[in-house]
């Protein structure tokens, strides 16, 4: 039977790139069940390599809308080592885990981004506590050398149970021995929280633009009014193919070659 990992975290907390850290040296059989609200693959797509397989789940979430979808994905794919699970940034961690009810070999981990956890626990509430406190392992995704101790206090105030890892995991990770098994008594903690949190999602195809500055100013221009979370995807920027990310209040921009053109902004409009 698959050991199972769900890697959870709120829009541009560094899932996938934690993901991307767990695989470096891998020996075993991998699949990674990916999950966006979009309907381009952009993240599967940066975990596609040789020693693993990736099923891409599409246009819904596997908390609700795409749960039984993903059960069956889940359960037809047994004989692989491990199936690591990435929801969506606006899953409920616990619904998510409840298709796991009464198995012994799960794994949940949160990734908290450090320089917006607290504002994202303001401003999200019960939805944002609802993936930490029923994950076993807690990441808080550091950016800067500086003192996180508050950061850390409040995460063990949130979930006195799960093992909680600094890292900045642009340059390192943990492996998957760092990662807890669930307990039974630790599992579905809370789930007494909002069904919808209003998030929207654009496409925009064949996006090109003169400039980085252009691409800023016309997805602010598109959607005025709205409060953008990410951006995340491949654009002509002055005539050169760009891998394009926004999260955490922040751009970062990377030459690449040989990706499809697209962008996906998940937003909230007011």
């Amino acid at each position: 039977m698959s050991e199972i990992y769900i890697i959870s975290g709120f829009l541009g907390s560094g899932k996938t790139t934690l993901i991307n850290q767990l695989l470096k040296g891998n020996r075993e059989k991998i699949l990674i069940v990916e999950n966006e609200v979009g309907i381009k693959p952009i993240d599967g797509e940066i975990l596609r390599r040789e020693d693993v397989e990736v099923e891409n789940l599409l246009s819904g979430c596997i908390c609700c809308t795409m749960a039984v979808d993903f059960q069956r994905v889940v359960e037809e794919n047994q004989i692989f080592d491990k199936i690591i699970i990435e929801p969506s940034g606006v899953a409920q961690l616990s619904q998510v885990m409840k298709a796991f009810q009464g198995k012994h070999n799960l794994h949940s981990l949160t990734v908290v981004e450090a320089e917006e956890f607290l504002e994202s626990l303001d401003f999200f509430g019960a939805f944002f506590q609802d993936q930490i406190e029923n994950a076993r392992t807690l990441i808080l995704n550091i950016r800067e050398e500086r003192d996180y101790r508050s950061e850390q206090e409040k995460l063990r105030e949130l979930n006195e149970f799960a093992k909680i890892l600094v890292y900045n995991i642009t340059k390192a990770g943990p492996s998957f021995q760092d990662i807890e098994v669930c307990q039974e008594a630790q599992r579905i903690v809370t789930e007494n929280v909002p069904g919808e949190l209003g998030m929207e999602t654009k496409t925009i195809d064949n996006p090109e633009y003169e400039s980085r500055e252009q691409l800023q100013a016309s997805i602010g221009e598109t959607l005025s009014g709205a409060r953008v979370f990410r951006v995340k995807g491949y654009a002509i920027i002055a005539g050169v193919l760009t891998k394009t990310d926004f999260a955490a209040g922040k751009w970062h921009y990377e030459e690449v070659i040989g990706q499809e053109l697209g962008l996906v902004v998940i937003y909230q409009d007011f």
